[in-house]
């Protein structure tokens, strides 16, 4: 049986959702999408409801992003190449320049380069928000397999196309939020987020 992916998108505004199927030669193939406004729903957990009362939403595989704005990024160079070591140190090369224990956060990162030093640029989030985000998911899907941060995943994507500049700077304007993702040499070098969007514009 196919495996059906659902992409979820949570925004400051509305909730997008998009359902692939995945077969068994690879490819995609788009079995719905739906948009519902957290507003007009009267919060995200109404907006959650409404969406999976469609029981073509229910059970699947969930691909999901955080807000940039919730989390911290950090550039850090280590003097070692392991990943073994990295994953080992990398906590506590960070820990002076966030704010929270580390029992509090999750930390990830991507490889930027490595010379004589191997360069990395790290997120931390927040581990209440993501169990939270986690919770909410939790009665409506199989499982949730991947959390990214908004703007990043799509970001990548861009720089994988042929004749893609090596810097370049993407920026995601939401409603209310816009995402900068900075980009060099095919890698993601940093993130930001500004509390300005489509909306604001308007106002």
């Amino acid at each position: 049986m196919p495996e059906r992916i659902l992409g979820l998108d949570i925004g400051a505004s509305s909730v997008k959702a998009v359902l692939l199927s995945r077969g068994l030669r690879g490819g995609y193939r788009l079995l719905a999408f739906r948009r519902v406004d957290l507003a007009t729903a009267g919060g995200l957990p109404e907006a959650l409801e409404q969406l999976f009362a469609d029981q073509t939403f229910r059970g699947s595989v969930c691909v999901t992003t955080l807000p940039s704005g919730a989390l911290s990024f950090r550039n850090v160079r280590l003097p070692f190449r392991d990943n073994r070591k990295i994953r080992q140190t990398l906590p506590f090369a960070v820990e002076p320049l966030i704010s929270a224990p580390l029992d509090e956060v999750f930390i990830d990162y991507t490889l930027i380069g490595r010379t004589d030093q191997t360069e990395l640029f790290a997120a931390v989030a927040p581990r209440q928000l993501v169990g939270e985000r986690t919770a909410l998911l939790a009665p409506y899907v199989r499982e949730t397999a991947v959390i990214d941060v908004d703007a990043v995943p799509l970001a990548v994507r861009l720089m994988e196309k042929p004749g893609f500049p090596e810097t370049a700077l993407i920026l995601a304007v939401g409603s209310r939020e816009t995402t900068a993702v900075f980009a060099a040499d095919g890698r993601v070098v940093h993130v930001r987020s500004y509390p300005f969007g489509g909306a604001t514009a308007r106002d």
